[in-house]
Formats: structure tokens, C-alpha cells, sequence
């Protein structure tokens, strides 16, 4: 190593961890260059995880797909250390696993383990839903007045959340429905309150 590189201290290790850096560093850009010669055809190149190349018939045998998984673990393998490195946190080889299965999730779980996020968006996302659904069940236990108006600004405000795609979301769009229907003098408030609680048991 060159007397002029510099030197990278860490309160985990005594001794200089520049070289250790630049070979994981390194490491992961070969194995980015490996994914792009792959994705460009280019597959006799391509090295396994190992570092070993590929004999002829594993070249035959393996899929593309089998390819890229291959070398997206060399990659992640060796950033993941040098992520938890970079935030003095100890590495696991679970967490290179966490982010090749759950991606952008499993990034933000890793961000979470290391102590750089506070919580995820999915777990978020839940605390959000499940203060929303106390809130509805709250409501629905008050008068027409001013709960109604109540339950129409607690629908606006938490809009990110009801999913129209999946069943708790289409349940939810239909106790909204239902809130219009009272609105509109089409329903009377104690049998929405009946109905709504029974379609927040289905959720």
C-alpha cells in the first residue's frame, strides 16, 4: 500500500482499515462490472461468487437469472459490510440476505438495525392504519353530530393508507361510501354504526 494512502481508523478495530475498504470496495465493483458484461451477453466473463469463473458446463447449465442472483450476492455481500462498517455497526451475513430478498424493505430494516432510521415505512404504514382504525371505532361510540364531519376529515387525512386494490381497502371504501349515504340523508347514523362495526371485524 502506498505510504501516501490515506488512513482509516475505527473505534471497532486497532489497526488500519484503508486496506480492508479498498479491497471490499474493490471487490464490488468487479462484481457490478461482472453483472453489466452479463446483461450485455457477455457470459463466458462472468465469475462466480467465489471469484472463481465459471467452468464450461456451468456456463451451460445456468440462466441468466441464475447469473444475476449470482453475482447481485458477491455484490451486496461486500457492500453491506462496508455499509456496516461506515455506521461502526457489527455485520451479519444475514443482513447482504435481507436486502437481496426484501430490497428497498430490506434496506430500510437494515437502516433500522444499524440505527439510521427510526422505523420503516411499512412500519409506519401500520401505526398509521391501526391509529385510523382506533379512531374510526371511537367515533362510531359518539353522536351524528359532530362525528359525522369528524369521520369525513379522518377518510381526507389518511387517504395515503386505504389501498383500493385489497379487501380491508374496498371495506374501507364502502364504510366511506356508507358516510356519504348518511350525509346525503340516505342512512340513518345508528345503522351506519351497525354496519361499520361489522365491516372493521372483516378487516
Amino acid at each position: 500500500m502506498d505510504d501516501d494512502f490515506p488512513i482509516i481508523k475505527s473505534e471497532q478495530f486497532p489497526h488500519d482499515m484503508g486496506p480492508w475498504l479498498m479491497e471490499k470496495s474493490e471487490n464490488a465493483l468487479k462484481a457490478v462490472i461482472e453483472l453489466q458484461k452479463l446483461l450485455a451477453g457477455n457470459i463466458p466473463n462472468v465469475k462466480r461468487f467465489d471469484g472463481n469463473p465459471l467452468a464450461p458446463y456451468d456456463i451451460q447449465n445456468l440462466t441468466l437469472k441464475d447469473e444475476v442472483n449470482e453475482t447481485l450476492q458477491a455484490v451486496l455481500w461486500d457492500l453491506t459490510k462496508i455499509y456496516a462498517f461506515s455506521n461502526g455497526t457489527v455485520w451479519d451475513p444475514s443482513d447482504r440476505d435481507l436486502v437481496l430478498e426484501k430490497l428497498d424493505e430490506g434496506l430500510e430494516e437494515l437502516q433500522v438495525k444499524y440505527g439510521l432510521l427510526e422505523k420503516t415505512k411499512k412500519q409506519k404504514h401500520r401505526e398509521q392504519y391501526t391509529m385510523f382504525i382506533n379512531k374510526i371505532e371511537q367515533l362510531l361510540n359518539g353522536e351524528r353530530s359532530p362525528n359525522r364531519t369528524l369521520l369525513h376529515e379522518l377518510f381526507d387525512n389518511n387517504r395515503n393508507i386505504i389501498d383500493k386494490n385489497t379487501v380491508k381497502g374496498r371495506f374501507l371504501n364502502s364504510i366511506e361510501d356508507e358516510l356519504d349515504m348518511v350525509t346525503n340523508g340516505l342512512l340513518e347514523w345508528p345503522e351506519f354504526v351497525i354496519k361499520t362495526k361489522d365491516y372493521l371485524t372483516k378487516l
